[in-house]
């Protein structure tokens, strides 16, 4: 009787203390165009401390942690991470307890929190750290490509940028080497439906075609400067 007892505090407690997590809401802004299916734009809310929209699930910190709220602005994953990214194909990566790992849209840890930096999911693959080592692993959390990888980048039309000894190149999707490591920096395909990648070599940014050969006569103009590389726990040695 009275472990019965203690167990029905226990829970009048819990929602009494946190109950109000799961109704919290934030503020909507305003309303904003994003690219929908078939190139159209659609109107999606946006929210005070949000994230754009991604599969009708947007990132939100509440009281400095993260969480996830629908269209509503309703919270439908509790904010309890340190950090998070976007739903995709119904994977998001997030950070608990200082490690990274990835969740479904039911909150289930799907592969488990160990690495040290995680990118979100692209074309079936994540890059992840971990113990100092990068590497790409699916959607289950086997890596299929790890090794001498310093830094990489997401795959995008079936290349991903990689920086071996010190230079970047490319690879497929089977980790063979598609373009040689020769640059200083590169950005995934993603000019003309994949066609074409921006580069940096010998100190100049360019543009290159999917056999690495660089492409002048495209007449490209303003090349843009590399985003921020992705943030990392490691040191590097």
């Amino acid at each position: 009787m009275k472990k019965t007892f203690f167990t029905l505090t226990i829970i009048i407690l819990f929602f009494l203390l946190y109950g109000e997590l799961f109704a919290q809401t934030v503020k909507k802004i305003d309303d904003i165009w994003v690219p929908g299916p078939g190139g159209k734009n659609i109107k999606q809310p946006r929210y005070e401390n949000s994230c754009i929209f991604s599969e009708d699930l947007a990132q939100s910190v509440w009281q400095k942690k993260w969480g996830y709220i629908d269209l509503t602005g309703k919270f439908v994953i509790a904010p309890q991470y340190e950090e998070c990214g976007a739903f995709i194909n119904g994977i998001a990566r997030v950070k608990l307890n200082k490690k990274w790992g990835y969740i479904d849209k039911k909150e289930k840890a799907i592969i488990e929190f160990k690495f040290d930096n995680a990118q979100d999911f692209s074309e079936g693959m994540a890059v992840v750290y971990e113990n100092g080592k990068c590497g790409f692993i699916d959607t289950t959390g086997k890596y299929f490509f790890q090794g001498t990888i310093e830094e990489a980048r997401n795959y995008k039309y079936g290349l991903a940028p990689v920086k071996i000894g010190g230079k970047w190149g490319y690879y497929d999707k089977n980790g063979k080497l598609a373009i040689e490591n020769k640059f200083d920096y590169a950005h995934p395909f993603g000019f003309s439906k994949g066609k074409y990648a921006s580069v940096k070599f010998n100190g100049k940014w360019e543009y290159i075609d999917r056999t690495g050969a660089i492409r002048k006569d495209l007449g490209f103009k303003d090349v843009p400067p590399p985003p921020p590389a992705p943030k990392t726990d490691i040191k590097k040695h």
